[in-house]
Parts: structure tokens; sequence; C-alpha cells
């Protein structure tokens, strides 16, 4: 638990310590904006369940937004992304310091993910050896393993009775040396199942699930480490007052007591730019009684920039999908076929019989239809309202979601197109050839500098500026290109290479000698 400074009492004022955060700048923040991090989103009513977890996690920093007001709540983790949300929650403080990894496929993990996956391996939530399978999408199941190690709790999950499972008819897919780690983290409420007789231990995590798990171990196992954007103060109400006045440069609105588990009791100053959240929804501070169960996120200045009260209250998602809230979208996949302003058509992947459900055999929720049928396996989706996409994590207008796509397409309970997760994308790039590695891939310098990852293989047509083929032996520094092929996480997969301009002195002809 984090230590408090004691609270002096002067004229019915509270001086408080601030807490143990990082700089903020400055005091003017934008609408769903607290203390510089945003923490409302315009997507939320995707998962509106999760919406005070969310804004709980993104308050300190920890969790993070799409782009242009998103937080695209349905999207799934991947391995190395759920990894880092873990570190950057429970790390406390780690560094990763004299961890080499040692894992059979070390070179798929992106850059940005090795300090975390460094940070995991500290923890013990990693053991180090054998596949790590970085950019696969991360199970529930996985993660709440992982959840439990990093909690420290590896030794009561291995003593903890299997019974709150029998609840759920599909409990028989988690391997038995999980069993221990899943029935836990029910007992502690960090997971309620995606239904009243499921919990889907294989099932993808989403963004959204991903923060209500951490969210719930926050305020049930205290704060989190002051290596994150603000800190944390977990507890019950026992004092709420409604006054303006200035706290640390900053103004406030009142003032929330809250009396720790440890029994320090802390009066927190409540920035005038505060949100305070009960049964996700967005409250008056007067809203807030004695007794309630708070998570109070502060900003370095040591104000309120975020109430979250406990919501122990049973409520029932959109759509009719259960009183748990951990229900995912419906999911379809498959290539875009064509792309307007109001609907989406695409050829879905595989024979249509989606375990998830995804409309290819008429089926209905709350009354309606899905999708409907094109040709074969090709359907048309409407676009929600507040349809949004995606593409490597961040958010790009839908105008960018061109034909021949890749695409996940998560659907809301009225079967229209909600969020659209861009996997591989067609793209064409021209520039300059800087480099050709190893396994035949290509280095290539757009005009503003850009450079581009390109993957051959010998499906990829390569012609001269005649028109005349070549193999990727015969490219050299400096040839100017055009190529064509699918834009993914890993780079361009080339389809067609069209050498332009030779370099002078190359061999990038179709005369020349292989290299």
């Amino acid at each position: 638990m984090r230590l408090r400074q004691v609270i002096t009492v002067v004229a019915g004022s509270a001086l408080v310590a601030a807490g143990m955060a990082l700089p903020m700048g400055s005091s003017a923040f934008a609408a769903g904006q607290t203390g510089g991090n945003q923490v409302s989103f315009r997507d939320m009513g995707q998962a509106s369940w999760a919406t005070e977890d969310v804004a709980q996690l993104a308050a300190q920093g920890i969790i993070k937004g799409v782009g242009n007001g998103l937080f695209a709540p349905n999207a799934p983790l991947t391995r190395d992304e759920a990894l880092a949300l873990i570190v950057r929650a429970l790390g406390n403080g780690q560094s990763g310091t004299g961890v080499t990894l040692q894992f059979t496929d070390d070179a798929n993990i992106p850059a940005w993910a090795t300090h975390s996956i460094e940070v995991a391996v500290q923890m013990g939530v990693l053991a180090n050896t054998g596949t790590l399978n970085p950019t696969a999408v991360a199970t529930r199941q996985q993660v709440i393993v992982w959840l439990i190690s990093a909690m420290g709790l590896n030794t009561q999950a291995q003593s903890t009775s299997t019974a709150d499972l029998a609840a759920f008819t599909d409990a028989s897919q988690i391997p038995a040396q999980d069993m221990g780690a899943m029935a836990l983290a029910v007992q502690l409420g960090l997971i309620k199942g995606t239904s009243a007789t499921t919990i889907s231990p294989n099932g993808t995590i989403t963004r959204a699930q991903m923060a209500a798990m951490l969210a719930r171990g926050q305020r049930r196992y205290g704060s989190p480490p002051a290596t994150t954007s603000s800190s944390l103060v977990v507890g019950t109400v026992s004092g709420v007052s409604v006054a303006s006045g200035t706290s640390n440069g900053e103004t406030t609105i009142g003032t929330v007591t809250v009396t720790e588990a440890d029994g320090t009791v802390a009066i927190i100053p409540v920035a005038s730019s505060s949100i305070v959240y009960e049964n996700n929804q967005s409250v008056s501070l007067t809203a807030l009684k004695t007794g309630d169960q708070v998570a109070v996120a502060e900003d370095a200045a040591g104000n309120a920039i975020l109430v979250a009260v406990e919501n122990t209250a049973a409520t029932t998602t959109s759509g009719g999908q259960g009183t748990s809230g951990e229900q995912e979208q419906q999911a379809v996949e498959g290539t875009v076929s064509t792309m307007t302003s109001t609907s989406l058509t695409l050829t879905l992947q595989g024979n249509g019989d989606n375990s998830q459900g995804d409309g290819s055999q008429g089926q209905t929720v709350t009354g309606q239809t899905y999708g409907q049928t094109v040709t074969g396996q090709t359907y048309t989706y409407t676009l929600a309202p507040d349809a949004a996409a995606i593409f490597h994590g961040l958010s790009i207008p839908l105008s960018q979601v061109t034909a021949g796509s890749q695409v996940n397409v998560h659907l809301n309970s009225s079967g229209q197109a909600s969020l659209i997760i861009v996997q591989k994308q067609q793209a064409s790039i021209s520039g300059t050839i800087i480099g050709l590695g190893e396994d035949q891939k290509v280095l290539i310098q757009e005009a503003d500098g850009t450079t581009v990852s390109v993957q051959t293989n010998h499906r990829a047509t390569i012609t001269d500026p005649s028109g005349n083929p070549l193999n990727v032996n015969q490219l050299a520094v400096g040839d100017l290109v055009t190529v064509s092929g699918t834009m993914g996480e890993e780079g361009l997969r080339a389809t067609t290479i069209q050498v332009t301009t030779v370099v002078q002195g190359s061999t990038s002809s179709s005369t020349s000698t292989d290299n």
C-alpha cells in the first residue's frame, strides 16, 4: 500500500500531500480528458459495461486510445500487447535489467515490446523458454494465468478449489494446470464470464476486457506502481464536500474523503476537470455516498481527476448479451470487396460457420439479420453510426479501408459493422531501393523519406522498365521502383515490382547475370 503523509486540518480545510506521479503539464484539458490523459472515448458505447474500468486505466496512462477519440474496446489484443499492459499496471518499477530473452522466436518480438517482455520474465510471469508467439492473439485463459502470476497469487491459485468453475459449461476447455488460476480469478471478481454459463477460456481477449481485469485487480489490491502517470487511492468513501476552491494551483469543486484498507484517511481535493463514474455513467460529485467503494486517480498536484465507484450491481449489456459484461461483439473476417460511406461488402473467410456467429446462415440478433447474402460467401453490412477503423493499433479514416483489404469486422447487436480492424491492406508505393537484405527483403525509401520494408517471394512479379522479367537478385540499390502488394504488420508483401529507372551501372536488367 502506498504511504500517504499525515493530513493536517486547518480551519476546516485539508492539506493533502501530492500523490506520486509524473508531471502532467497544463491543467486546461480537452473534453474527455483529465490530467492530460484522455479517459472518455466516443466509441465506448460498443462496450458500455467497461466504461469506468477503461477510464480508470486511462487516467493513469496505463492504457490509451487508438486516436481520433476512439478506444476500440472490442479490438483483440496480441500476446505482446497484453503483457505490456500487465507490466505497466503491475510491474512495480522493475527494470528488466540483466534479463536475456531466450525464446525460440525472439526475432519475432517487436522492438517496442522487448523491454516489457524482459520485465515480464523478471517478474516471473514468463518462463523465458520455448516459443512466445508474441504477435499472436491472446486468449482469456492465458492472460488470466499471467495476471494471477503478476499479482503474486500463484501459490494461492494452486490451492484454490475449482468449484466456482462448475457453473460454466465450457470449463473443461481450461488446461488442468490453469484451473486454479481461472477459479481464483472468478473468486476475486477479476472475470465474470462471457455469459451466465460460459467463461470462454479460448476466446480472444479484447481491449475492454483487459482494462476491466486490470482495473478490478487495482480496486481489490490497491494502487499501481508509481511509474504510472497518476497515483491511485483505493478505499471507502467516508465524506464528501462540495465547494469551489484551489489546490496546488488547480481549480477544485470539493473534496472526497477516502479511508484506505490500512486505515489511512485521505482527504483529496477534486479537480474541476474530474469525472465521476458510477455504474458506468458519469455522475456529479454529490452522487457519491458514504460507504461507496471507490478508486480515485490523482494527478501530479494530488487532486482527484477520476473517481470510479465499484460497480457491484449486475447490469445488462446492450443487445441482451447477459449480465457479465464481458461478452464480445460478434465478429466476421474476410476481404473487402467494396466500401461506401454507408456499407461494407466483403467475402468471408472459411465456410461461414463461425463459432462466434458471423451471420452467414442468416442468424438473427434482437430480430435483425446480420448480413445480406449477395453471392456465395459475400455479404454486405450496414455501417453503424459510430463505425470506426483501426490499422496497426491506430485509428484511420473509413475511407482508407480499401478493396482487397483483409479485415476483422465487429458487429453490434443490430448486425451493423461498428469496428473494422484492418489486418492487411492493399497498398502501392514508389521510391528508391536503399537496401537489399536476407530472405528476399528490399528496403525502399519513398519521396517523403518514409522507409518501407518489402518482402518478396517467388510469386512476386518483377519487371524492368521495358517489361522484361527480373528476379529479386537483379534489383540494385538506387533503382527507382513501384511496388504493389499487401501491407501488414511485417511491412509490404509484394505482388508486383516494376523497376521504372535503373541505377547507372547496375545489373538490373533482363540481360544481366545473377549476383
